[in-house]
């Protein structure tokens, strides 16, 4: 061997040396970054996933109020209804309209036509808040 191949296999033992240590700090970088990457994708993950849970308890209270405030207008809406007499008639046979008209002038002078049906709607409604009460109470069972 000449002096020229020594050199030659020293630079290679060299840097062979030098290529191994940085595979090896590489590789230990790769590790630590890559456990650094799952960490940091799991805590990305997790506050995803709790953004959706809020935004779905966000949208299910705003369904909720939607619904009960549907109901309260409607209920407005059908005693105002109530309270408000309309000019119009229905259009009726003659015969069975004359019968009709006679019935509402004789009911309508004892305020038949006024309370009771007043009183019934407000009966039925509140029946109907007490049953809503109790669903969302948990005294009544929703079997699906």
């Amino acid at each position: 061997m000449n002096m020229i191949d020594m050199l030659l296999n020293l630079l290679k033992s060299g840097f062979e040396g030098i290529m191994k240590m940085v595979y090896m700090l590489f590789d230990f970088l790769g590790k630590a970054f890559g456990l650094l990457f799952w960490f940091l994708d799991g805590i990305f993950y997790f506050v995803g996933q709790l953004f959706l849970v809020l935004i779905k308890v966000v949208m299910l209270f705003v369904a909720l109020f939607q619904f009960l405030g549907a109901i309260v207008v409607g209920f407005l809406k059908t005693i105002g209804n109530m309270l408000v007499m309309h000019a119009s008639s229905p259009n009726l046979p003659s015969k069975t309209g004359e019968g009709l008209n006679a019935v509402t002038q004789v009911l309508s002078k004892i305020g038949f036509m006024d309370v009771v049906p007043l009183v019934l709607t407000g009966l039925i409604w509140f029946f109907f808040v007490k049953k809503l009460i109790g669903l969302f109470g948990g005294e009544i069972k929703a079997d699906a």
